[in-house]
């Protein structure tokens, strides 16, 4: 046994021998080229961008976008002075907040921010959406006092016949409750996501523009004036935001804005496009890949710069699943018959324990606070018609623009 041990052994040694010094010969090979053979490889001179046109074009861009508006189901929502509760007197969602905002909204005293929450509820958007409902739950609680008062089912004094227990309304409360919540944070998380998903577009276009203009625009650590190939991609980050903002929002145009900062004939081809911000993208992406076959952008670099165009189609593909596939109608549906069920039978319990101006106010005021969490969570279900997309686009662009204009000074 031992001796074929020994045997086997030695044949095994034997082969592997040879692999072992055959693979130690053999180059590592990486995957990305070291720094000096960058350095050191010849490419195309660069082109000289245009600056000055860039920054006219934004200008341009910004004389056309000056006013946001809403979109018109959020703007039937509003008065029609446009004083409703997300008007500009006040602070609101639909704008990106500043230290003056926080200091209106949070920085007064609570005494003082009482006050002024109580004296706007008029012109508040939940307010004017639920008064008719909350009009009908009092005109039936109207109706069923006189009926009561007529009627010898519940008339205690008459010798009722129908007893009525609240502990049924109550159960079904906690149900309609539940419901309620888990409706409500279904539509916040909606919102808070879209809101992550505009802010990761503000960074990638950062992170795009300026690695773009780093490795374009700087040899041996000084700066060059802006190539053209910089200008160009600054050309397409500037119009991102706006062309997106269209795709979300119904009433947006995108041909002017393309127009402003774009080539006549490349403005007119992208807005006959099905979907423009991924045609953008692809524009982008073309532009980088360029520079990389001319040997400009060395491979690492194109990594990164493919994987932040990869992460902006990203962001757009989140945008558009948010606002093609709604909280599932049925939830909602059933909320709402729920809670209308719940609301005809509030004034059955409560017409025997208290007196008919107080049910009356009981049933406003419960009907108010029910309908309105059911309001709140229709209101920001689809995210986009609230978001300040707005502000952000116009922080997109001049992302854009700082990136080179900071490389140029």
């Amino acid at each position: 046994f031992f001796f074929f041990f020994s045997m086997g052994v030695l044949m095994l040694v034997s082969v592997s021998l040879p692999l072992v010094s055959r693979s130690r010969c053999q180059p590592i090979r990486c995957a990305f080229p070291p720094a000096t053979a960058w350095e050191s490889s010849p490419h195309e001179p660069r082109e000289r961008g245009d600056l000055e046109s860039f920054r006219r074009a934004l200008d341009s861009l910004r004389a056309l976008r000056t006013e946001d508006r809403p979109s018109p189901s959020l703007a039937r929502k509003l008065s029609p002075r446009g004083r409703g509760g997300n008007s500009c007197q006040e602070p609101s969602f639909r704008r990106l907040f500043t230290h003056r905002t926080w200091e209106q909204y949070t920085g007064q005293p609570t005494a003082m921010r009482w006050v002024q929450t109580l004296t706007t509820w008029g012109r508040s958007t939940i307010f004017r959406a639920v008064v008719p409902c909350v009009a009908s739950a009092v005109g039936w609680a109207t109706i069923f006092l006189v009926l009561h008062s007529r009627s010898r089912l519940w008339s205690a004094s008459r010798g009722g016949l129908l007893k009525v227990t609240p502990v049924g309304l109550t159960l079904q409360g906690t149900a309609i409750g539940l419901l309620l919540v888990f409706r409500t944070n279904n539509s916040y998380q909606r919102l808070a996501e879209a809101r992550a998903l505009w802010g990761k577009a503000i960074y990638l276009v950062r992170e795009l523009m300026q690695g773009v203009s780093t490795v374009l625009d700087t040899r041996r650590g000084e700066r060059l004036p802006p190539s053209a190939a910089s200008v160009q991609l600054g050309r397409y980050c500037a119009a991102f935001g706006w062309v997106l903002k269209a795709r979300l929002r119904e009433g947006d145009e995108v041909a002017d804005v393309l127009g402003a900062v774009l080539p006549a004939a490349e403005a007119e081809w992208l807005a006959s496009r099905r979907n423009v911000p991924v045609e953008l993208i692809g524009c982008m992406r073309r532009t980088v890949y360029a520079e990389y076959e001319r040997g400009r952008v060395p491979a690492h670099v194109h990594y990164k710069l493919e994987d932040d165009l990869r992460q902006l189609d990203l962001v757009v593909g989140g945008c558009e699943r948010l606002f093609a596939s709604p909280i599932p109608p049925t939830m909602s549906r059933h909320v709402v018959r729920s809670l209308a069920l719940w609301l005809l039978t509030l004034p059955v319990v409560l017409v025997g324990q208290l007196s008919p101006p107080l049910v009356l106010f009981y049933v406003a005021a419960t009907s108010y606070i029910y309908v309105g969490i059911e309001e709140l969570g229709v209101q920001v279900e689809q995210p986009f018609d609230i978001l300040p997309m707005f502000q952000m686009a116009h922080v997109i662009a001049s992302s854009a623009e700082d990136a080179l204009v900071a490389q140029a000074e």
